[in-house]
């Protein structure tokens, strides 16, 4: 088989590998809110279940990083899906909201390789000057999995409950696991000790560049925690129903998966990072306006492209700045902040229901959107520079 041919072949089972990790999040946004409260979880401990997935998670990304760069991508990887599966099998054997709290800490640590594996293995394979389009095509794979993974979702649980959400997506990770096995090792033993020729020079992991991105990271998926708190329980309150509720996820998903498209085709400039959050901060200033349910679908739909701008530009960014040995770190310390504002979003939001009303809460949030934009704005030069550095061994090559 031809290099060319492998790569086409590792790129095709990592595209499904991709879509059944993120299937199983993508699944659990529109239902674990109305779950833990069918518990009997008030509102702060609501917030504690939907965000203790991230704290575990988190922490599991700063292992992950160091585990991915010293034994290799494969393995940990077939090890993490068959670990979140089972963790997720879990879910539907709680009885109260501390069990269910134990399960979902328990899915965050094992859960906590597969990203970082997953981006590290598509970072290795691609050629050189390719990472934009190679980035956006795995986010417009994760767009798949956000169309895909609430409808079945919310199927899944009209037709059999919850449960039959839990064990779905048990058996979906379990055959990812298996095919996870069937990769190639995409980290050398040469590049453990030496750099490979024509990857980038290391970057200290405080680089101005570096700190810029994973700020983005925390800033996108903070918005993307408070979403997955408020919007479920808001429509359910008014009498939606699950599928309803997970129809909004389902825009957001489609408008993100078009602007990944284009800014694959096109790449990112500087101010691609800006403007990603003002359309974040339009979308919680349309959310502040009124709970009805045409306002949360276009709410939804200007984050989804906020989200699309973003997600693969700050993935490419991790790529374009570290080498194959120290990626795994890298992708680890990024999806640490990216875990780490899940966490934190939905127990602040909780918290702050029983002081604020939901529309104060949408407002503040869109003000905190405007000022990172504000501030990656004014950045923007320090994170063009990382365009500058892929160019240069493209042009001597």
């Amino acid at each position: 088989m031809s290099k060319e041919a492998r790569r086409l072949s590792v790129a095709a089972t990592l595209t499904v590998i991709l879509f059944i990790a993120f299937f199983d999040t993508f699944t659990q946004i529109p239902l674990i809110s109305p779950y833990a409260a069918s518990l009997g979880a008030g509102a702060v401990m609501t917030g504690w279940i939907v965000g203790i997935y991230s704290l575990t998670n988190s922490f599991g990304n700063i292992a992950a990083g160091f585990v991915l760069d010293k034994w290799g991508r494969r393995l940990p990887l077939a090890i993490g899906l068959a670990w979140a599966g089972f963790a997720v099998f879990l879910y539907g054997l709680a009885r109260t909201p501390e069990q269910l709290l134990a399960a979902r800490a328990f899915h965050g640590l094992g859960g906590s390789i597969l990203t970082p594996a997953i981006f590290a293995i598509a970072a290795d394979t691609s050629a050189s000057g390719q990472t934009n389009r190679m980035m956006a095509r795995i986010g417009a794979m994760i767009g798949v999995a956000a169309i895909i993974g609430p409808m079945a979702s919310g199927i899944l649980r009209q037709v059999w409950g919850p449960q039959g959400v839990f064990v779905t997506v048990f058996i979906v990770m379990a055959a990812g696991s298996l095919l996870a096995l069937t990769l190639p090792e995409t980290l050398k033993k040469q590049d453990k000790t030496s750099r490979r020729e024509g990857s980038p020079a290391s970057v200290p992991l405080t680089a101005p560049a570096f700190r810029l991105v994973n700020l983005g990271s925390f800033g996108v998926s903070a918005g993307l925690g408070t979403l997955t708190y408020m919007i479920p329980l808001q429509l359910e309150r008014q009498g939606f129903s699950a599928a309803q509720s997970s129809s909004v996820f389902t825009l957001f998903a489609i408008l993100a998966v078009i602007l990944m498209a284009v800014v694959g085709r096109k790449g990112y400039r500087p101010a691609t990072f800006a403007l990603g959050f003002l359309f974040f901060a339009a979308a919680f200033a349309i959310l502040s306006a009124s709970p009805a349910f045409a306002v949360a679908a276009l709410g939804m739909a200007c984050f989804g492209v906020g989200f699309g701008m973003l997600y693969p530009a700050l993935n490419a960014h991790i790529a374009k700045l570290y080498p194959p040995e120290e990626r795994g770190k890298a992708y680890g310390i990024f999806n640490f902040f990216w875990t780490m504002g899940i966490f934190v979003a939905p127990p602040v939001i909780g918290w702050a229901t029983q002081f604020a009303s939901w529309p104060a809460i949408y407002a503040a949030v869109s003000l905190a959107a405007l000022s990172v934009a504000g501030w990656l704005y004014a950045r923007r030069e320090v994170l063009g520079a990382a365009s500058a550095r892929e160019a240069a061994p493209s042009a001597a090559v």
